[in-house]
């Protein structure tokens, strides 16, 4: 009887150590495998650059025709030189010591969104929202303009 329970015991950890040595190979594949850093979109390497330094041109540029906006103090959607202006006392009264991006992504329908912290001289932090859509001009070479942008106060 303990000769047969034997083989049964020696049996299953066969079994179990067959499973764990098909399984290994595949499992030392997945957790090696290198992780790609997300890579950084031409619109949100632009707008970072911009809000770091208050570059209200390069901020401007990025501006759709009319933007949708919320900030302290706005709520709502403005033409882009009134938007602008928006962003210029904004900034003006909150100089920005830093802005880094946090996350990025696109949707299946081609709009890009992004996420960052902007950190201020006074230490206020908001957070940054963005999206925006492909230009549609063809000449525009796949550039892409801002039509919603947040900055929500966080603690």
């Amino acid at each position: 009887m303990m000769i047969i329970a034997t083989l049964a015991l020696k049996q299953l950890l066969f079994s179990m150590l067959r499973k764990f040595l098909w399984m290994a190979p595949v499992l030392l594949l997945c957790l090696s495998a290198p992780v790609y850093a997300q890579s950084e979109h031409p619109l949100a390497r632009a707008f970072s650059s911009a809000i770091s330094q208050s570059d209200m041109n390069s901020l401007t540029a990025l501006l759709d025709d009319e933007v949708e906006l919320q900030q302290p103090g706005h709520n709502g959607t403005c033409r882009k030189n009134v938007a602008s202006g928006k962003l210029a006392d904004f900034l003006r009264q909150n100089p920005p010591q830093s802005f880094m991006l946090k996350h990025q992504g696109s949707s299946a329908d081609g709009q890009v969104y992004a996420i960052g912290q902007l950190t201020t001289r006074s230490g206020s932090n908001y957070k940054v929202l963005l999206r925006a859509k492909p230009n549609g001009n063809q000449q525009g070479g796949g550039q892409y303009k801002i039509f919603k942008l947040d900055f929500l106060q966080s603690m």
